[in-house]
């Protein structure tokens, strides 16, 4: 009788462990601290949900998110981060937010056999670089196109760019000067900020004695370049990016922004937007969509495909039609998502009022 306990305590155990859930480490980069950090609580939120979501539909695989600071997007605690993240938690793959700590982590996760999967990187030809990297987002080109036509519509014919010193932003320059060739505009000034520098007033000074006749805006801390030329009087016709992501833009007096023009991707689906204020009490701003999005499409993933390196790549790339917070997801042979829908939207008495 004593043995046959045994056996059965035995084969128990032996079918539990064939059955136990696996746990699936996902190392996140995020700016918690710094200039970023409402930034970084969105994404947050927006990968939590989704892990909740998916570990609560199944009992197969355990998503498990690690979260690492990279403060006001510095490469030195991005390489930081990755090293702890693969090395010390032992995570199966990488989820960046930015170009920025894409950039720095990718050949880490490359030589440790793992995936990168980006979740709000916005460079042009971004993941043509290395089958090790995919995203969730698609190329800000889209952008850049609707802000010259916004120019080209106005006749504006004499533009000039200011922009920052770092990966996305000297991808989005390049954009930029091909975008407006192709547009007829020729060859447009470029005014260049080193990474997170406040002194624009330097700048606006520039652009006022370069005298254009419209000026486009992709730069970090911009909030600060709409004061100065505020305070100088630009008087310039002004389209940027990311207005409603900026925090050195919200913090401003809403006078100073207004009559602002900036292109922007259609909002998240009204369903996540209503999960995420359930579950925060707060509204689902930018990158929330983007980063659930991440995990929900990594979870499909992992259950369809596996949780190798190779079966998730095989399983990322056959993501068609995916319809995602974010909007619908197909991820092409680069590793990219496909176009998304975009609106442009202009600052009217210190609101986002869209263009008709």
């Amino acid at each position: 009788m004593k043995l046959n306990l045994l056996s059965i305590v035995f084969l128990f155990i032996n079918i539990s462990s064939l059955y136990a859930q696996e746990v699936f480490k996902v190392g996140v980069t995020i700016p918690i601290t710094g200039l970023y950090a409402e930034v970084a609580d969105n994404a947050k939120n927006g990968i939590l949900l989704a892990q909740k979501e998916f570990n609560e539909s199944q009992d197969r695989i355990k998503i498990e998110a690690i979260f690492e600071d990279i403060g006001n997007v510095e490469t030195k605690l991005a390489a930081t981060a990755a090293n702890k993240l693969i090395y010390v938690d032992n995570v199966d793959i990488m989820l960046p937010l930015w170009d920025e700590d894409t950039e720095v982590i990718l050949p880490i996760a490359e030589k440790n056999n793992l995936l990168v999967l980006s979740q709000r990187s916005g460079g042009d030809r971004f993941t043509e670089r290395s089958d090790f990297l995919f995203r969730v987002s698609t190329s800000d080109r889209g952008l850049t196109r609707k802000a010259l036509k916004y120019f080209k519509d106005k006749n504006i014919k004499k533009i000039c760019f200011l922009t920052s010193q770092s990966a996305y932003f000297q991808n989005i320059k390049n954009v930029t000067i091909d975008e407006a060739k192709k547009m007829g505009f020729g060859d447009i000034k470029v005014f260049e900020q080193q990474h997170m520098s406040s002194d624009f007033r330097t700048m606006a000074l520039k652009i006022k004695q370069y005298n254009p006749e419209g000026v486009m805006v992709q730069a970090d801390m911009q909030g600060l370049f709409f004061k100065q030329a505020y305070e100088i009087k630009l008087n310039k016709p002004i389209v940027s990016f990311y207005l409603l992501n900026d925090p050195s833009s919200n913090q401003l007096d809403p006078k100073i922004l207004e009559g602002i023009v900036f292109p922007n991707y259609l909002k998240a689906s009204d369903g996540f937007s209503q999960k995420y204020i359930k579950s925060y009490n707060k509204e689902a701003l930018d990158p929330s969509d983007y980063s659930y999005d991440s995990i929900k499409v990594l979870g499909e993933v992992l259950l369809k495909y596996g949780t190798s390196t190779e079966q998730i790549k095989k399983g990322l790339y056959e993501v068609k039609d995916y319809q995602g917070a974010s909007g619908e997801i197909t991820i092409d042979k680069h590793g990219s998502r496909v176009s998304k829908g975009t609106e442009l939207l202009r600052f009217i008495n210190g609101k986002a009022v869209p263009i008709k």
